[in-house]
């Protein structure tokens, strides 16, 4: 059978770590790179014709594009992708507006392409294990949800300065770390419970990266979920050293349980009464093989594969992908202040 074909249109790390899962799958290859940096491409560490023009993405043959530009940069390179026929394959944030989503979604209707947006925390063992739990009623009526994610990212990250910073910290280019850093946790909300509706005013500041970034370090967010339950987000990315927790707790009228994990890969806590013995060995046990975070990754390009050869549904959709960018996008309407000078703190 043909194997499938990608470009990879971005060549920094999450691009060589997408790569590097092609190049090693017997029914994938990589047909051609794509970065406007001629020391991106050449310090690729995959083989592969590289371009520095996107007019010739159609010339490379590749079935499907992985943008892994950054956020900024993705509306247009999808859009450019799938004029020229191509699958667009999104790393998350699918994009940074409800707008430039809109205008992805609907080249990709006159194209007749498919979009999918890269939420891989979708295809860890215990988070579709807890989807399951939600699923089938094993909560009851859901009461609360808490979202805590304390990380840090530091000038090993973002420099020292916002003259070194690159994209990372930049407002047009990052947009801030609920799309660079958290989307993923507000994508699990949504994969679970449906939209979000924000609660108040969100609370922010800034207390680490005023000289190298134009927004927020930390915040508070509160929501309504289904079933009338309340929600909140609280995160962080001034935590000294290295990151300190994600996790999320649920509290239903039958029970209540505590996932965490960078990739929602941990069972903290449960109290629910049918739980059986054994499940959560099993959960474990394939939480634990390959790596999570490969192995997540690894699903999704599964995903796109089955997608197209009409054996599965798509993973994560455009419109999935756009109803997260429009919540974060709402919660940053309220966002006031200079963060980066101090104000706002």
């Amino acid at each position: 059978m043909k194997k499938l074909r990608w470009v990879i249109l971005g060549c920094g790390r999450i691009g060589q770590a997408h790569a590097a899962l092609i190049d090693a799958h017997p029914e994938m290859e990589l047909a051609g790179l794509y970065d406007p940096s001629a020391e991106a491409l050449d310090c690729f560490p995959y083989s592969a014709p590289s371009i520095r023009d996107l007019s010739g993405l159609g010339a490379l043959g590749a079935d499907v594009a992985l943008i892994a530009a950054p956020n900024g940069q993705h509306a247009e390179l999808a859009i450019a992708a799938l004029k020229q026929g191509l699958h667009a394959v999104i790393e998350k944030p699918m994009t940074t507006s409800r707008s430039s989503a809109e205008r992805v979604l609907q080249v990709a209707l006159e194209q007749s392409r498919q979009v999918f947006v890269v939420m891989q925390n979708r295809y860890s063992p215990m988070a579709i294990w807890l989807r399951g739990v939600v699923q089938q009623g094993r909560l009851g009526t859901l009461r609360m949800a808490d979202v805590r994610c304390y990380w840090n990212r530091d000038e090993r990250y973002y420099g020292a300065d916002r003259t070194r910073a690159g994209w990372h910290g930049s407002l047009d280019r990052d947009g801030g770390p609920l799309f660079t850093q958290f989307s993923h946790f507000i994508d699990t909300l949504y994969w679970l419970f449906g939209p979000l509706k924000l609660i108040g005013t969100p609370v922010f500041a800034n207390y680490a990266h005023r000289n190298n970034t134009e927004f927020e370090d930390s915040g508070l967010i509160h929501f309504d979920l289904a079933q009338g339950a309340l929600g909140s987000l609280a995160y962080t990315t001034a935590v000294p050293e290295s990151n300190f927790e994600s996790s999320l707790s649920l509290i239903g009228s039958k029970g209540a349980l505590r996932v965490s994990g960078q990739y929602l890969e941990k069972l903290d806590f449960c109290s629910l009464p049918e739980v059986h013995p054994g499940e959560f060995a099993q959960v474990r046990e394939a939480a634990g093989r390959d790596g999570v975070q490969v192995q997540n990754r690894a699903a999704v390009h599964r995903n796109v594969l089955e997608v197209l050869r009409a054996e599965a549904a798509v993973g994560t959709t455009a419109l999935e992908g756009m109803k997260v960018v429009e919540f974060i996008e709402k919660v940053y309407r309220l966002r006031q202040g200079d963060f980066a000078s101090g104000a706002g703190v």
